[in-house]
């Protein structure tokens, strides 16, 4: 008799702990956002693209100068070769090589620069969106916000909201 009491103290203990869990656990809220979307319709990610645009251009036009130089350079060599001394070929190889080196080295570097000023000009842009999506999920109690551009998501169930038009609504963006 005494077990049995025992026993369903203990059954009344586990189905009242088992209930007040059961209340105070929230629904997940999922939702989705497709964030290349968004920088489609973003003015300031189009003036970032633009100052990029011409910083590449800038570049190129300069190293088309330089490989411009070198084949003047080589064209000269090659015309007037026999005519040279040794010394003065020498001489010319040797800033031909030098030339070459400068082309390779302001590639690199422009690359590098080129890398560099996009990461500056959108780190902004990408804080300002990620700023608006926390502010989403804060303001819409939302669980997870998951990326589904960058192909990670593989499915997107029909209960997960597109946040995009929320998102594009605290950016002022609508």
């Amino acid at each position: 008799m005494k077990k049995s009491i025992q026993l369903v103290m203990l059954v009344a203990f586990v189905f009242a702990a088992v209930t007040v869990s059961a209340q105070s656990v929230k629904p997940i809220k999922l939702g989705h956002i497709e964030t290349e979307k968004l920088m489609e319709i973003m003015p300031e990610v189009k003036k970032a693209e633009g100052t990029a645009r011409a910083k590449g251009e800038e570049y190129q036009k300069t190293l088309e100068e330089m490989l411009t130089q070198r084949i003047t350079l080589v064209k000269d060599y090659q015309d007037n070769e026999k005519t040279y001394s040794e010394v003065k070929k020498k001489s010319l190889e040797q800033e031909i090589a030098d030339l070459e080196r400068r082309i390779q080295q302001f590639r690199e570097n422009a690359e590098v620069n080129l890398r560099s000023t996009q990461e500056e000009l959108f780190k902004p842009i990408f804080e300002k969106i990620q700023k608006a999506i926390k502010q989403v999920g804060d303001e819409n109690s939302f669980t997870y916000i998951f990326e589904i551009g960058s192909g990670a998501i593989n499915y997107v169930s029909p209960a997960s909201e597109d946040v995009l038009p929320l998102v594009k609504k605290k950016l002022g963006l609508l």
